[in-house]
């Protein structure tokens, strides 16, 4: 078993993916859809984008590290699906938690519009 699977008790929500690939000719471009099990902390906090703005944040995903390539920023993000609470959100930001050497459970945390 890898540090990652530690938490896999803990990705008790599924969310529904749509990364951001980038600009084109015609406006933003956007690759399949996919769904990802992981933890939806749903609360308000700011966080600063890439380019150094800050910004409010509904929600932060918590999941396995072998989804970070799926949140690219401006990835659209759907939470609560078929609940009344379903909503769309956008990548703010995405980080990668590793332990390293120490071996404590790896993870994504991304912060949502």
């Amino acid at each position: 078993m890898s540090a990652s699977d530690d938490l896999a008790d803990f990705w008790v929500h599924e969310i529904t993916v749509v990364p951001y690939l980038g600009e084109g000719a015609y406006g933003s471009t956007y690759g399949p859809e996919s769904t990802a099990a992981g933890f939806v902390d749903d609360s308000r906090k700011s966080v600063r984008t890439a380019g150094g703005d800050e910004v409010v944040s509904e929600a932060t995903f918590y999941g396995p590290p072998d989804l970070a390539d799926r949140f690219a920023p401006e990835s659209r993000v759907t939470l609560w699906a078929g609940s009344p609470a379903e909503r769309t959100a956008t990548v703010i930001t995405l980080k990668r938690l590793s332990s390293g050497s120490l071996g404590l459970p790896d993870h994504v945390e991304v912060t949502l519009t």
